[in-house]
């Protein structure tokens, strides 16, 4: 623990030095201790709310994310068309969900179709390979679809 005290003060206060020499990306490095823990409380906080609303049903939560809206551009889809294809999927988590469109759109697939393997499977990757997906290129394409709803809806701050 004093270590990692040790380390981080002196990080601090060499960012600090580092500030008052001009160094470049100085402005975010040379904040405080408290600063810098309150920002990472904070995004620890709005991270663990995104993944809440990403484990749970399609609801007015889930559509106020930049997800959803990435979700109608990328699939040419209405909200109103998603929310038929969400209810006529099975699936009860939102992310679940985008991750199963954005997957069946990235590797030419009927997402209708991928949905009604899922059914049956119970695992996304598993319904990918049904529709004749490799497992590798079926768990790169749900990584991928991952990355993207996680950059959407949680963009990553200028710092460090």
């Amino acid at each position: 623990m004093k270590l990692v005290t040790v380390l981080t003060l002196s990080f601090v206060f060499s960012a600090g030095a580092m500030a008052q020499a001009g160094m470049p990306g100085s402005a975010t490095v040379g904040r405080s201790l408290g600063e810098v823990q309150n920002s990472n409380v904070v995004e620890l906080q709005r991270r663990e709310a995104v993944e809440r609303v990403h484990h749970g049903p399609l609801n007015d939560e889930s559509r106020r994310l930049p997800s959803w809206q990435m979700l109608q551009k990328q699939t040419g889809m209405t909200a109103e068309q998603l929310d038929q294809m969400y209810q006529d999927s099975g699936v009860k988590r939102y992310g679940q969900f985008a991750e199963a469109m954005l997957a069946a759109k990235s590797l030419n697939l009927d997402a209708a179709k991928v949905f009604v393997a899922l059914k049956s499977s119970k695992k996304l990757e598993t319904a990918l390979e049904q529709q004749g997906i490799a497992r590798k290129e079926a768990k790169k394409a749900l990584q991928a679809a991952e990355r993207q709803m996680e950059a959407a809806d949680l963009p990553q701050k200028d710092t460090l």
